[in-house]
């Protein structure tokens, strides 16, 4: 049985929260961060970009905050006694990348609205969700742990994430693993889902969506903080992703 206790989408925490629960929280919480990320394991920090997954035991230490600036999150806190949820299952407490966010975040707005819906299938609806989205956080977390030169491609999305107005282009990120574009390619691929340039839009689709709900500048300006020289093409591509031109988006915010 899983029973949802919160499921919350975009909180928006300040620039000095520190979230740290010794005794762990007492039920399952899974977050996935919307910000570079610092997380304590075994007493050191580490950074993790955008659209990093984790998901806590209940009677596990949790040690977190943001990169800089504000933290942004989404995180769902539940209740599961299902058999097959073990730690050979999903690793607790293990940070490991949402490789498409865009198509996995639909799975979280839908139990976010069936939670406060008020339907009377909700429980029922709300558990079949849930299992749909910790089969998937499963595939995340076991996919592709043996890929050829896994390391300097994860040090690369890193690097993506934490600079996405970068002008990034294909030679370059392949001569910094020192490899062929055409093997690049099919590596990034195979172990992120996503290919290097489509990375790199969705970082600085992430980014400009965070300022405009948070900053009164220009669309212009958000443009070139994103890596744009063109604004419409700014803006064409940030409609393609969201469904939204940048101003609509800002008036729904």
């Amino acid at each position: 049985m899983i029973r949802l206790l919160y499921a919350v989408l975009h909180e928006e925490m300040e620039e000095d929260f520190v979230d740290y629960l010794p005794n762990g929280l007492g039920h399952y919480e899974v977050m996935l961060f919307r910000v570079p990320v610092l997380i304590e394991q075994n007493k050191k920090w580490k950074q993790y970009p955008v659209n990093t997954c984790i998901l806590y035991h209940p009677d596990q230490p949790i040690h977190y905050k943001a990169a800089s600036g504000k933290l942004i999150y989404d995180w769902i806190r539940f209740d599961c006694d299902e058999p097959f949820f073990t730690e050979k299952f999903i690793p607790f407490g293990k940070p490991f990348p949402c490789y498409d966010y865009y198509n996995f975040n639909h799975y979280w707005e839908a139990i976010a609205y069936e939670n406060i819906a008020g339907y009377r299938t909700r429980d029922y609806v709300l558990t079949q969700l849930m299992l749909i989205l910790l089969y998937r956080l499963h595939d995340y977390a076991w996919r592709h742990q043996n890929v050829p030169y896994q390391n300097a491609l994860e040090n690369l999305k890193d690097e993506i994430s934490l600079n996405p107005a970068y002008d990034w282009t294909l030679n370059e990120m392949a001569t910094r693993i020192n490899i062929s574009v055409r093997l690049l390619q099919k590596l990034y691929k195979e172990l992120f889902g996503v290919s290097c340039m489509e990375d790199v839009i969705q970082t600085r689709i992430a980014l400009a969506m965070h300022l405009l709900k948070n900053t009164e500048s220009s669309i212009k300006n958000i443009s070139e903080l994103c890596g744009y020289k063109n604004v419409e093409h700014f803006c064409r591509q940030f409609k393609k992703r969201t469904g939204n031109s940048p101003l609509e988006f800002r008036r729904m915010n």
